[in-house]
Parts: structure tokens; C-alpha cells; sequence
């Protein structure tokens, strides 16, 4: 899997160009991690977001360049079927009331009485992760309406389920985080992520599908729903769109450096780098 998200992540950099790119493997330009018409002026406000720019593959450098001019229009976004947004946060942290740190939202649309909380994935969930749930969870009374997430990271802790290319353990923290916080909304948990145009042909993929596919299954009824989609069907409903008028140039600049597929000719002499979060 480390060499699959290696490939994919190098159609992605070579669209950028090679010599862009330090001997880390990170951009020596946070801007050029930016598709047009985004610019770093949009980050005054949050500058310690620019170091996420550096590695484009990655989850939070498509949420940024998805979501960052949506924070001008927040009314006019509908996202996981909610709409009526008053503002657009990105990159937060939700205390999830145990000592530790707090796991990390990309982007929050909240409205008057709903809010949908958005998880964002590059090519990070194809690399091997480990389920790590602090004991402070396991003595947790379950917060009223979310016992299915609290259930979810006892049985992660205790071993008696697994997911090898979701990060469940995190989406477990992320909904007790948000329960917490918001007590009186509404709350959809969104996991957005990259797939390559060709995912249908390749079992990884597809088994990731089945392991969010089961997650939303499992905590169903729970205060906090779970639902999932690629960026490329968001963008796709984006480009059906009129309003605002930057949206459709903007899905056409995301298209064209995130629009990968497994087949595609590799740039010969570039070094496999491996997608981190």
C-alpha cells in the first residue's frame, strides 16, 4: 500500500512541477501548494496553516484548497445535505474532555441549530495506522446519544474490531469531541477523501469504502451521524452549481492537479514519496 500511495502522490507533485519540491519531500513554497484563483492572503488570520500547504497530497491541503473561499459564502454551501451555514472554520481542535490532544477537525460549517464537521483524508488512509485509545475512554460514561461511538473505541481498545485502512479510532474521538462541544446541534460527521479516478479496479480502495460503509452502519441512531464521499463526487456537485461565481474555476483547478489515476504514466526520475498527515 506504501508503494500505491507513493504513485498516486507523485501524479499529484508532478502537476506541480519537480523542482518545486525540497529534498524532504515538502514544497519550498507553502503558496504553490495553493490552486488558482487561492492565494496566501486568504491565511492572514491563521498563518501556522501554510506548513500544511507544503505536502499537497495530504488531507488537510485539499481541505484547505477546497474549503478556504467557501468561509466568504457560508450561506451558499450545502455539504452532507445540510445548508443554512452562518460561518466556516477550518483547522480546529475538539477537547474531547481526556487529558491528551484534542483530534483535529479540518473544516466545521456550523449553522443556528445543525453543524457538519468535515474529516479530511488525502492519501494518508493507504499508509498503515494504529488504533490508539487512551484507558481514559474506556471509564467514560456514554454521553447521552453517543454510545455507539463510545462502544466503537472500547472495542478498538479491546481488540475486538479492526479497520486497516480507516482511521476509526479517530472518528470515534472526533464524535465525543463534538458531542461535547455542541451539545444543542445537530451533528454530521463528513469524511471527504481522495481516490484515484480508477479506484473501481483496485481492491484497496474499495475495501476502504466497505470499512467506512460499516462505520456508518454501526453508529446509526447515534447524536452524531457519520456519512462519507470522495472530493471528486463534492466537486462534481460543486461544478453543477451557478453560484458563487468562483466556484466552478475553482472546481476546474482542483480537477486539474487532483484528477489521478492508478494507470497513469509515473515522471520518470522523480523520488516515490510516501503521503503523510
Amino acid at each position: 500500500m506504501q508503494r500505491l500511495a507513493a504513485l498516486l502522490t507523485n501524479h499529484i507533485r508532478r502537476r506541480i512541477g519537480e523542482r518545486a519540491f525540497q529534498f524532504d519531500g515538502r514544497l519550498a513554497d507553502p503558496g504553490l501548494g495553493l490552486v488558482p484563483p487561492l492565494d496566501l492572503s486568504l491565511f492572514r488570520d491563521q498563518p501556522f496553516l501554510l506548513d500544511k500547504l507544503r505536502q499537497p497530497e495530504c488531507g488537510a491541503a485539499l481541505a484547505l484548497n477546497s474549503f478556504a473561499l467557501w468561509r466568504r459564502a457560508p450561506g451558499q454551501l450545502e455539504l452532507a445535505g445540510v445548508s443554512g451555514f452562518r460561518e466556516v472554520l477550518l483547522n480546529l481542535r475538539c477537547p474531547t474532555g481526556i487529558r491528551g490532544t484534542p483530534p483535529h477537525l479540518d473544516v466545521l460549517a456550523r449553522g443556528r441549530r445543525a453543524l457538519v464537521a468535515v474529516s479530511a483524508r488525502g492519501l494518508e488512509y493507504l499508509s498503515r495506522h494504529t488504533a490508539r485509545v487512551a484507558p481514559a475512554y474506556l471509564e467514560l460514561e456514554p454521553p447521552a446519544g453517543l454510545g455507539p461511538w463510545l462502544e466503537l473505541l472500547r472495542d478498538l481498545a479491546a481488540r475486538r474490531v479492526g479497520y486497516r485502512f480507516l482511521n476509526a479510532a479517530m472518528l470515534g474521538k472526533l464524535a465525543l469531541a463534538l458531542g461535547r462541544t455542541f451539545p444543542e446541534h445537530r451533528i454530521h460527521l463528513f469524511q471527504i477523501f481522495l481516490e484515484p479516478r480508477d479506484a473501481d479496479s483496485f481492491e484497496p480502495f474499495a475495501r476502504h469504502r466497505r470499512e467506512l460503509e460499516s462505520l456508518r452502519e454501526r453508529v446509526q441512531g447515534s447524536r452524531v451521524s457519520f456519512t462519507f464521499d470522495s472530493f471528486a463526487a463534492l466537486w462534481r456537485e460543486w461544478a453543477d452549481r451557478d453560484e458563487p461565481p468562483w466556484l466552478r474555476p475553482l472546481v476546474s483547478q482542483l480537477e486539474a492537479r487532483y484528477d489521478i489515476a492508478v494507470a497513469a504514466r509515473p515522471t520518470v526520475g522523480f523520488p516515490l514519496a510516501v503521503a503523510q498527515r
